[in-house]
């Protein structure tokens, strides 16, 4: 039995009609005949009832025609599948992410991702989240490695990569510097080195002061943390950062935040994920299982922050 012959029984159950049937399937009349009567004689019994003007079928055809049906759409489905490989052998893909030293080190994955997939034609991009988060709502992106906002467009999903603990970080000398922990209305009046207005960093730093006096002037606005940190170096502000950003820097201090569940989450963003192309489902299968085994490479981070490697 062959999935032509199955093609062609299911037109002729669908027409009720020989001649009809063959034009669908761009046969001769006689060969599509042919066909179903050695199909007939395989399964050892009739499966239609002819007649001069119409074709019904048999109780047998009718039990044969759903399971032809799933055996149709099941070699559908087995071919979609070849074709998704062939597709993330030969495809593209365009990724992007923030600066994660220590945190994840993304030149790795992307080297380990062309090594698995040398075909795929791959392109990486440097930005900050929300700039990244609009080029994949643009579909000039596949994949992006950000700070999770609180807020995607709908079209958009993501998958949580690393939650770390967000802490207040300042110079050794600040009056702060000694101490265990710190309480946000601690900071009040303090000069915050902070990331630009609608950011989801800034709106991180906007949920961590939204129930408390405390006041968080930001007259510096900057995009990336090794900039963020350096101007925190020189005294000109301190800021609240996750805590490997903070261990990266051993001139500076990282002091605990005393206020609970104040975290920041590395998250993966893509289109919903029924959507995705093979490539990026590879990807993102490659990102989560890097991250589910993350253990941050502690003596690598200063390097990392000052080169701005590991993406």
């Amino acid at each position: 039995m062959e999935l032509r012959q199955l093609d062609f029984f299911l037109a002729v159950a669908d027409e009720r009609h020989f001649t009809r049937a063959a034009a669908r399937c761009h046969i001769s009349q006689s060969a599509l005949s042919a066909s179903i009567q050695a199909l007939e004689r395989e399964l050892g019994c009739p499966l239609f009832i002819r007649s001069t003007r119409q074709v019904e079928l048999t109780e047998a055809g009718r039990a044969f025609a759903a399971e032809a049906q799933r055996i149709l759409d099941a070699a559908e489905r087995a071919r979609t599948a070849v074709d998704e490989v062939q597709t993330l052998l030969r495809g593209a893909l365009a990724v992007g992410g923030i600066p994660t030293p220590g945190a994840l080190d993304q030149t790795a994955i992307l080297a380990d991702f062309r090594h698995q997939h040398p075909a795929v034609d791959l392109r990486y991009v440097r930005e900050n989240s929300p700039s990244l988060i609009d080029e994949v709502d643009r579909g000039t992106l596949d994949l992006v490695c950000v700070a999770r906002p609180s807020r995607l467009p709908s079209r958009l999903a993501f998958t949580d990569l690393i939650t770390e603990p967000i802490v207040f970080i300042c110079r050794p000398d600040h009056p702060l510097a000694d101490r265990a922990s710190v309480d946000l209305e601690t900071l009040a009046g303090e000069n915050f080195v902070g990331p630009p207005l609608r950011s989801p960093g800034s709106e991180v730093l906007d949920r961590i002061f939204a129930d408390t006096p405390a006041e968080r002037p930001v007259p510096f606005e900057v995009k990336d943390p090794d900039t963020m940190l350096g101007f925190v170096e020189h005294g000109l502000g301190v800021t609240l950062l996750h805590q490997t950003l903070a261990e990266s820097w051993p001139t500076l201090r990282g002091i605990p935040l005393s206020d609970p569940a104040v975290t920041w989450t590395l998250a993966a963003v893509t289109r919903e994920l029924e959507e995705i192309s093979p490539a990026t489902r590879a990807f993102l299968d490659l990102l989560t299982a890097r991250t589910r085994k993350r253990t941050p490479d502690k003596g690598a981070v200063r390097r990392s922050v000052r080169s701005l490697e590991g993406l």
